[in-house]
């Protein structure tokens, strides 16, 4: 991963997921630009095949955990038939459909990870924690960088996470927010992939009903929702050190009647990014046991 990273250091990069692999596909697309300060986005498959010309001069990443869901399969596909710049390819097994695309063609690159974490429930925690784990240590290695890691989830949560002392005191503080039957998440630029994922498993799972935008769209008339919808509505607000003043002001302007919190992560050089996927996971976990509803086993009708 590192060698191809390195290969496609100074090219514009697409970074391509459906579902939970969407989330990945934004966290690299940040971890591109904090790393590497290149141009990066994140797009679906339906994006991707939408947009993408012959021959263009772009590097593009598909992320999949079991490498044979359909939509990314044909964006695969269009990507290698139109002979861009450069094709790679995170997939979470061996032997995957992506795989037998990529051999078809000889074009491309594949990176096959055999996960040690286990099959991915009905929503993709497994695989999405393992691709953010494998893209941060990657990019370190490419930008030179020492991988610090806490050995422990906690220990990581508590040097991102400020104020953050154990998993059942970050239940209880958040306990405003996953009782709300619409949540608002507000976000800093770069905690975009954290707010993307915590609104994939609510909607996903049926959790709630979930808005999101980064903290100065949210100004430029999606505060107008409050006025209009006094109940059980709240806003979550993530933001970094760098801008929290920002987010702080933006939130004091608005009526102490709404439900308000604010997570703020300390800057560690992109595994801030880590710690957000694992808030989002368990985030969505107290949600599901206030609603009684598994997002790993919603259930899901025919």
């Amino acid at each position: 991963m590192a060698r191809l990273l390195m290969l496609n250091a100074y090219n514009p990069s697409i970074s391509v997921g459906s579902g939970g692999s969407y989330s990945a596909a934004e966290l690299q697309a940040t971890l591109q630009k904090i790393f590497l300060n290149n141009i990066s986005m994140a797009v679906t498959p339906t994006e991707l095949v939408s947009t993408l010309s012959k021959r263009s001069d772009v590097s593009v990443w598909f992320l999949s955990a079991g490498g044979s869901n359909i939509d990314i399969y044909r964006a695969c596909k269009h990507a290698l038939l139109n002979e861009v710049k450069s094709v790679n390819i995170l997939v979470g097994r061996k032997n995957s459909k992506l795989s037998n695309l990529q051999n078809k063609y000889h074009y491309g690159n594949i990176v096959e990870a055999q996960l040690p974490c286990g099959k991915d429930g009905f929503l993709a925690t497994n695989s999405l924690l393992a691709f953010s784990v494998i893209f941060f240590r990657a990019y370190c290695y490419v930008a030179n960088k020492k991988t610090h890691l806490p050995k422990t989830i906690s220990s990581l949560l508590r040097a991102t996470l400020k104020d953050f002392k154990t998993i059942e005191k970050l239940r209880f503080s958040l306990k405003g927010m996953w009782e709300m039957d619409c949540l608002h998440v507000i976000y800093s630029n770069k905690l975009k992939s954290v707010a993307v994922d915590i609104e994939s498993k609510f909607i996903e799972a049926g959790l709630g009903s979930i808005h999101i935008a980064d903290v100065r769209n949210f100004a430029h008339g999606r505060h107008q929702w409050f006025s209009k919808n006094f109940h059980k509505n709240g806003i979550l607000c993530l933001s970094t050190e760098e801008d929290k003043a920002l987010s702080i002001k933006t939130l004091s302007l608005l009526p102490d009647s709404i439900q308000k919190e604010s997570i703020i992560f300390r800057d560690l050089y992109g595994a801030e990014l880590i710690a957000g996927i694992l808030l989002s996971i368990y985030f969505s976990g107290f949600r599901g046991e206030y609603k009684n509803i598994d997002p790993g086993r919603p259930g899901v009708p025919g």
